[in-house]
């Protein structure tokens, strides 16, 4: 019995307890950020993917090219991105770049416009 009380195990597990609860609170504090830094995300690529569109219908290529780029950078399994991307390089003929795009949305389930 003496061993066991000159150990501290009362004192070390109080101070693991303690550990635990600061980790636990640390942990809830991250998740919460993560919450919110994926619904900043999705704003921000909602906001890319409008702008991408307003362009396209301008026939501002090299403009829709550069927001789907900032797009597929943000989020590089963002499918409907990566099809968007494979279909314009495919309507301007640039195939070899379309196919790239569109083998990466295949991989991930989108099945867009193949012509």
């Amino acid at each position: 019995m003496q061993v066991l009380t000159e150990a501290g195990l009362a004192r070390q597990a109080n101070e693991m307890i303690a550990e635990e609860r600061v980790l636990s609170d640390a942990q809830r504090v991250l998740y919460k950020q993560d919450v919110s830094r994926g619904e900043h995300k999705k704003n921000i690529l909602q906001a890319l993917n409008l702008k991408a569109a307003l362009h396209r219908m301008a026939f501002q290529l090299d403009s829709v090219q550069f927001y789907l780029t900032l797009m597929v950078d943000l989020d590089s399994k963002n499918k409907n991105a990566l099809s968007d991307m494979a279909n314009l390089f495919s309507d301007q003929n640039k195939h070899k770049k379309a196919i790239t795009y569109y083998e990466k949305a295949l991989a991930l389930g989108k099945f867009g416009r193949l012509n």
